[in-house]
């Protein structure tokens, strides 16, 4: 009977233990109140316009760095800028006119590309990003023959400068700018596009025949981590991103 006794002590014992755990167990972390991002964009392309009166050939070099965060809101993501960088910028033009030559550099032409980030949109457990990099005309050193200039925008981007739908003259890749959900709430992410994009166009002037057109190569680069962990505290608001 005393052996019953102890044997029943010890399992209450332990029905106590279970439940109320040690304080020391560890406890489910709270998830992150925001993500850093970085989006790098870099192009390489050319341009050309041909006809009886001239020729013309241009190149060009470009990548933008943008940088922000993202935030939860309810079902959806906010998108928050803090900051933009044209990091790379070349061009060059050269025109064959009359027998003449002549070269533009990129001190001699005014215009540079412009990148907006639009937005986030999720869908199902996916991020899809809206963002277009804004052209100007070319050729500088020919402008009453000039063109605009196409440069990179994702799949998303409902946008048509220039009156042209960017997504038709993709020749190889994807412009599809996504990155799972569950992958980053796990932590940093990071991921990268490549694609083709080539346009060729006869404008048929019964005078001058024209000939333009242009193509470029493109490669994004999408990286996303969490921010540190902070709960509440002047240090941590001061740091938070606005």
């Amino acid at each position: 009977m005393r052996y019953f006794r102890r044997a029943r002590f010890f399992l209450v014992s332990v029905g106590i233990f279970l439940a109320f755990p040690s304080s020391s167990s560890p406890q489910q972390e709270d998830p992150p109140l925001w993500w850093n991002i970085k989006i790098a964009v870099e192009c390489w392309g050319e341009y050309q316009l041909e006809s009886r009166e001239a020729r013309c050939t241009g190149t060009y070099a470009l990548a933008f760095l943008w940088i922000g965060t993202i935030e939860k809101d309810d079902a959806d993501y906010l998108l928050v800028h803090r900051s933009c960088d044209l990091t790379r910028w070349e061009i060059e033009e050269r025109l064959s006119e009359g027998g003449s030559l002549k070269s533009l550099s990129k001190e001699e032409i005014a215009d540079k590309p412009e990148l907006r980030m639009k937005y986030i949109l999720k869908e199902g457990g996916d991020l899809f990003f809206d963002f277009v990099i804004k052209g100007f005309d070319v050729p500088k050193g020919f402008p009453s023959r000039s063109f605009y200039l196409s440069l990179p925008a994702s799949e998303e981007n409902g946008d048509q400068p220039g009156g042209i739908n960017y997504d038709d003259f993709i020749k190889t890749g994807s412009n599809r700018i996504v990155i799972e959900e569950k992958k980053f709430l796990m932590g940093h992410v990071e991921k990268t596009f490549d694609w083709a994009w080539s346009r060729q166009l006869w404008l048929q002037d019964p005078d001058v025949p024209v000939f333009q057109a242009s193509s470029h190569g493109t490669r994004v680069t999408v990286s996303v981590s969490s921010a540190p962990k902070k709960t509440g505290g002047p240090e941590f608001w001061e740091r938070r991103p606005r």
